[in-house]
């Protein structure tokens, strides 16, 4: 089929058959020259990815088993260790929210916790698992279960 794009009497042109003209003038083509668009079949329609709320959790730097018991997970990279007796303070910069149920922002750099005789974040980059340490209002954090060796996955030295 041809289509002169020229003019709005390009209708005369055409050489298809009717049946062809009235089903190519439902779906959109017109006589200025947008083209023609095809409907979607349903097997199309019935291919469109679930809602964003609905996607499991996928990135190349996460753990989903980890991912879904935390309530927050990032990716940082680590600035500072502060030490600490009990509980040891390790600063992070995060560098992407992968995971986020609360109503916190992760813009700036943060402290996290994590057990003193246990392993921290490790220097360079990583994807951390927290949870809320201590009031869940509060805005301090640990590592999931207080502990490297389950709070800090896919790591990635200086």
């Amino acid at each position: 089929m041809r289509h002169d794009k020229t003019s709005a009497s390009a209708w005369h042109h055409w050489t298809a058959p009717p049946l062809v003209v009235s089903t190519v003038c439902l779906v959109g083509c017109t006589a200025l020259g947008n083209g023609c668009k095809t409907p979607k079949t349903a097997n199309e329609r019935a291919a469109k990815p679930p809602p964003m709320a609905a996607r499991p959790l996928q990135s190349e730097n996460l753990d989903p088993k980890r991912a879904s018991r935390a309530t927050v997970v990032l990716r940082v990279e680590r600035v500072a260790d502060h030490g600490g007796s009990k509980y040891h303070w390790v600063t992070v910069r995060p560098l992407r929210v992968l995971k986020n149920t609360t109503k916190a922002r992760f813009t700036k750099p943060l402290r996290v916790a994590h057990y003193g005789g246990k392993p921290g974040v490790p220097t360079g980059t990583s994807t951390i698992y927290l949870e809320p340490y201590g009031d869940a209002a509060a805005k301090h954090w640990r590592l999931l279960d207080g502990d490297g060796t389950v709070g800090v996955s896919h790591h990635k030295p200086r």
